[in-house]
């Protein structure tokens, strides 16, 4: 996925940015609109990282097909019942 992509569907794609960096405000979603180095700027704040750093993860995240972000594929996980006799 190029950036191309990612702003010509920037409302479906917040969402997406959202799960990925869950710290993220919708505000600050709202505030990114569409730009690349407003992404890398808010993901510096909120997570106090250096900027090589974010731009590593925001190139990883982009080079990632949409189905192996798992938080968003796979439901969760009931939780399991013990088997305490008492």
């Amino acid at each position: 996925m190029n950036w191309k992509q990612i702003e010509d569907s920037w409302e479906r794609m917040s969402g997406r940015v959202k799960a990925e960096w869950e710290t993220l405000l919708v505000k600050d979603t709202t505030e990114i609109t569409t730009k690349r180095l407003h992404l890398v700027t808010k993901l510096q704040q909120r997570y106090d990282t250096l900027k090589g750093g974010v731009e590593r993860q925001v190139n990883g995240w982009l080079g990632k097909p949409p189905s192996t972000d798992v938080r968003r594929t796979q439901p969760s996980a009931a939780p399991k019942a013990t088997d305490d006799p008492d």
